[in-house]
């Protein structure tokens, strides 16, 4: 089995997988299949089983005298989703744990097709300890299901209410410097969590002096966990200029369609451009920033062809997918 196939399973879009699975399949891609592990919007506990096999199958594959094996510490990803896991139930003297919780209300016109958000909101509770916090988590999504009595009892819309709702627990705890301006407190760990309870993504503070050690020279890897305004991930694609595609970034934001223009060398998504609606205007990205303006769930992850049919605020793109298209010899936009 190739080593990136156990990372394959993360991606939702099948024509993602399978452009994956078919391109290049014979090179290292011990970083990639990590990278995407990491990124993915799926348990933590199930991104530590995949790491720890696609571990194990590089070292089967190609022995730990190998240059990659030799320049990091292959270790170094399953060790760092472990502390965080850890961390949740680990007691410490003075801390306190805090709940914020960020709410979508995302309304659904045309049955998936034409999701808006009608109001955004953050709310901050103080809680006991990660069980507590779940608990509140769990108490949450059923408190924000819309009534039977409303026109949202429609399964579509509560399906995306409860996709819109998103939380961070935060743990703080006493800090040796002077902190007056928060209590004496500094903020050590932070767990990104869905409606569901499970934790997605997560941050540790490196300066704090229990995980110091144990997280020792970890920047750049625990960026790889974390839910970031710019995805680090890039990764080629199997879109052609003037494809419609659907960008997914729930819970964060309500999916949208954006119409690729240019793909150049196709070596990831940055070098992927297209045009997508924001305010009813149309703007320029490549694929790889979308997740900058969106959401910060790479659309790496559930970019697919849209062969519906496209909302009415979003008609203008099927017109330039066409111009795109009959161009003589799939010739792409000029710059």
């Amino acid at each position: 089995m190739m080593i990136i196939e156990e990372a394959l399973r993360f991606i939702e879009s099948e024509e993602m997988r399978e452009h994956l699975r078919q391109h290049d399949p014979d090179r290292v891609q011990f970083g990639l299949s990590c990278n995407i592990v990491c990124q993915a919007p799926a348990p933590l506990e199930e991104k530590l089983k995949a790491l720890e096999v696609i571990l194990e199958k590089f070292c089967e594959t190609y022995g730990k005298n190998h240059l990659i094996a030799k320049k990091f510490d292959l270790n170094k990803l399953p060790r760092l989703a472990k502390l965080a896991l850890d961390e949740r139930y680990r007691k410490v003297e003075g801390a306190q744990l805090l709940v914020v919780e960020h709410r979508e209300d995302i309304i659904d016109f045309d049955h998936m097709l034409n999701l808006k958000i009608i109001s955004s909101d953050t709310t901050t509770a103080p809680v006991t300890d990660f069980n507590a916090a779940l608990e509140y988590i769990f108490k949450s999504n059923l408190r924000h299901l819309p009534s039977t009595d409303d026109l949202c009892n429609d399964k579509y819309y509560v399906s995306s209410l409860k996709k819109g709702l998103w939380f961070e627990i935060e743990k703080w705890v006493p800090s040796e410097w002077d902190t007056s301006d928060t209590g004496g407190l500094k903020l050590s760990c932070k767990w990104v969590v869905n409606g569901f309870g499970e934790i997605w993504y997560f941050w540790l503070n490196e300066y704090d002096k229990y995980f110091k050690t144990l997280a020792q020279d970890s920047t750049e890897e625990l960026l790889w966990f974390a839910l970031r305004s710019r995805s680090l991930l890039d990764a080629i694609t199997p879109f052609q200029p003037g494809d419609i595609v659907e960008i997914d970034s729930m819970p964060f934001q309500a999916p949208f369609r954006a119409v690729i223009t240019h793909v150049n060398n196709n070596r990831g998504c940055q070098d992927v451009k297209c045009l997508y609606i924001e305010h009813n205007r149309l703007k320029l990205s490549s694929l790889a920033r979308l997740s900058h303006y969106t959401g910060r769930i790479s659309p790496f992850f559930r970019a697919a062809i849209f062969q519906d049919e496209l909302p009415e605020n979003e008609r203008d793109l099927d017109i330039i997918s066409r111009a795109i298209k009959g161009r003589s010899g799939g010739e792409q936009l000029e710059k």
